[in-house]
């Protein structure tokens, strides 16, 4: 307690100080205190100097690595599973699809048993979040297209409960699983095109759903206002053509079979022509809505003719082809259109649906309808 004070104040804690060395005089205090002030404000300079240039690239950094755990440059093209943690999957394309953490938020649901229509990939929609999400997807500067993958696991009706997402904070898009996939457990998906990177070098993807579930992402380099051409195989796998383009493995298809050759030993010299959807069936293929596209359709007649050892002949089968509800082919007989050759229909200006659908139904007429191959090629 001080001199001179107050009795009645209470007494102070007790200051604690380290022993003075014989050299800390007053003469020498000052300049040390002066030396230690220096040092001081060396310190605090360059520590500003230290955040202001790296807390921003470590920031960055701590994004990127939330977006994606691996190292490296950004890909130009990303197939992310969604969901829970899950084993990297080739699919029936060769294409891979790889697990990261892309998302925050939302609920993570695993389906391991769900049988999937439509699809040669059931794996694909095994998993996957809903709820509220936001997806972060570190890419390289250039233009993408997005396909989100989808399949109704729930038994819900068309149109009672809709999905509904935005790309970097842009509107909201709704999209109805079970309606556009025409039921529960079809696998379908929805395209946006025209996407490029916010400032971040990311893709921003927000999620919002209370039953549906987001399976996948594709994330593909794309064109600026429309879609990268569709090129389908009905068959289990997935082939470069003499012109370097790819053709993907069978999807988006409702109904029908895999057909079968009676000359399997030719199957290797077929090419695109080797495998084929028989019976009556649609596909249901995803497009940017209300574009335009040119339709070619691939045929050449499997079973009856004289390649074929000569069973049936012209009119052994017969079948229409419509798309969107307009009637692109009435009572086609391949045969009669080519003989034993393949033929190509090819059909201009054919306008997507409002909803963002190329629907192209097969009706049988006489003996079942086929298709070998289905190639969509965005027009201007």
């Amino acid at each position: 307690m001080r001199s001179g004070a107050s009795q009645s104040r209470p007494a102070q804690p007790p200051i604690y100080t380290l022993p003075t060395k014989p050299e800390y005089q007053a003469g020498n205090r000052g300049k040390s205190d002066r030396w230690i002030g220096v040092a001081l404000a060396l310190i605090v300079c360059f520590t500003i100097w230290a955040l202001r240039t790296h807390l921003p690239k470590m920031q960055e950094f701590v994004h990127r690595a939330a977006a994606s755990p691996a190292s490296g440059s950004p890909p130009d093209q990303i197939r992310a599973l969604m969901g829970v943690e899950r084993k990297p999957y080739a699919d029936r394309s060769g294409l891979t699809w790889s697990f990261a953490r892309y998302c925050q938020g939302g609920t993570n649901i695993q389906l391991p048993n769900l049988r999937v229509r439509g699809t040669e990939d059931a794996y694909l929609y095994q998993s996957g979040v809903r709820g509220i999400a936001h997806c972060i997807f570190p890419v390289k500067q250039g233009t993408y297209e997005i396909h989100l993958h989808f399949a109704e696991a729930s038994d819900l009706e068309a149109a009672t409960r809709p999905a509904t997402f935005s790309v970097n904070a842009g509107p909201n898009i709704s999209f109805d699983v079970v309606n556009e996939a025409g039921g529960d457990g079809i696998a379908t998906s929805t395209v946006v095109t025209g996407v490029t990177p916010e400032n971040d070098g990311a893709i921003h993807l927000d999620y919002i759903s209370e039953v549906s579930l987001l399976n996948a992402v594709e994330i593909l380099p794309g064109f600026s206002g429309k879609q990268v051409p569709v090129r389908l195989l009905a068959g289990p796998a997935s082939m470069l053509d003499s012109n370097k383009q790819f053709w993907l493995s069978d999807r988006y298809f409702s109904g029908g079979r895999r057909g079968q050759t009676p000359q399997q030993a030719q199957l290797a010299n077929l090419g695109m022509y080797a495998f084929d959807r028989i019976g009556r069936f649609r596909y249901n293929i995803p497009a940017v809505p209300f574009a335009k596209y040119q339709v070619r359709l691939y045929f050449r007649e499997p079973w009856f003719g004289r390649e074929n050892g000569g069973i049936g002949g012209l009119g052994s089968r017969v079948f229409d082809v419509a798309c969107n509800g307009n009637m692109l082919l009435k009572d086609f007989d391949i045969l009669r259109e080519g003989g034993s050759a393949p033929v190509v229909k090819t059909f201009d200006r054919i306008q997507a649906s409002a909803d963002g659908r190329i629907e192209l139904s097969f009706l049988p007429v006489v003996n079942y309808a086929v298709v070998n191959a289905i190639e969509l090629i965005p027009e201007e």
